[in-house]
């Protein structure tokens, strides 16, 4: 059976992978309340929404900011970097030199790469050197000073890097609960709409100044998910896709499930197709599911005699 489509969210479908999309339809629908005449019903409708309102743009603030701060940090971190490539290995080179001489045992025991691991290598790979080059100096009094600026320019390093790591890992956090948000807020919105529907049902027409359409209108589904039960084929959609065009076939169930392009909605035919097995996922084109463009109907087939499957297909 096909879903029923006042099942689907369509503010879900319309913003998934695209959170600027479900913001312009977030600003629009809590300015459109905000500027309604009051009512009870509107107070109402305001007072449900707001909190996954402010929480979806809170959520998008945190992590720009966590983005600005990481963008911060790494230009500090190549700032840190270009100044050890330069002047500062330069420096500390020629220290040892003054006292040790290039070529002797003490200055090869120092530098046994000479300048290269401090000017070449990832950031941790010459954090690591300056690390050694420290350890290596140990108590020397002659190197006294020396010592100190490496290990002092070596924290600086360290903590640059520290804050640079930590933020990647609050950008991947801060994005998840973003997503979370943009989730709660669509479904917020859907059951807004279906307040207005009950309101409004005999105003249809006057919905639509609450909910931002055009930006809707804009929107290709692009993700499919469903079920098939056992021994059926079932309709995924039906597009005009070119030979070339990506897919990805997920099967989340636990029975083996056979991809195709069909001529007719209903046709459960195929000359060539792609079956994917339970848990796995193929990316494969639309020509090998069938004689595309001119089959338009993907359908999935399930060949179990008892258990339903699960799929997820993602237009790429």
């Amino acid at each position: 059976m096909e879903t029923w489509p006042f099942l689907e969210n369509p503010f879900d479908n319309a913003t998934k992978g695209n959170v600027l999309r479900m913001l312009k339809l977030d600003t629009y629908h809590i300015n459109a309340l905000t500027g309604a005449p009051v009512s009870a019903f509107i107070t109402a409708r305001i007072t449900f929404y707001e909190p996954y309102h402010t929480a979806l743009v809170n959520a998008k603030t945190a992590l720009d900011a966590r983005v600005a701060s990481r963008l911060g940090n790494t230009s500090t971190v190549k700032s840190l970097t270009k100044d050890l490539t330069g002047t500062l290995i330069e420096k500390w080179d020629v220290a040892v030199q003054n006292i040790h001489p290039r070529g002797t045992e003490r200055y090869i025991q120092l530098f046994p790469n000479l300048r290269g691991p401090f000017q070449t290598g990832s950031v941790q790979s010459r954090k690591n050197a300056l690390l050694a080059l420290s350890d290596s100096i140990g108590a020397e009094g002659a190197l006294g000073s020396t010592k100190t600026e490496i290990d002092d320019f070596t924290s600086e390093l360290v903590d640059a890097i520290a804050e640079q790591q930590g933020d990647k890992g609050s950008i991947i956090d801060l994005t998840n609960l973003l997503e979370v948000a943009r989730v709660n807020a669509a479904d917020a919105m859907y059951a807004n709409l279906g307040a207005f529907m009950m309101e409004m049902h005999k105003n249809r027409p006057g919905i639509a100044a609450y909910f931002d359409l055009v930006e809707l209108r804009r929107h290709v589904q692009l993700v499919f998910t469903g079920s098939s039960i056992a021994l059926s084929s079932k309709n995924i959609f039906k597009r005009t896709l070119k030979a070339i065009t990506l897919l990805n076939l997920i099967n989340t169930g636990t029975v083996p499930l056979t991809f195709f392009f069909a001529m007719e909605k209903n046709d459960t035919t195929f000359t060539i197709s792609v079956t994917v097995a339970p848990g796995e996922e193929e990316q494969v084109s639309a020509s090998q599911l069938g004689d595309v463009p001119a089959a338009k109907y993907l359908q999935v087939k399930n060949s179990d005699a008892t258990t339903a499957g699960n799929w997820q297909v993602e237009i790429l």
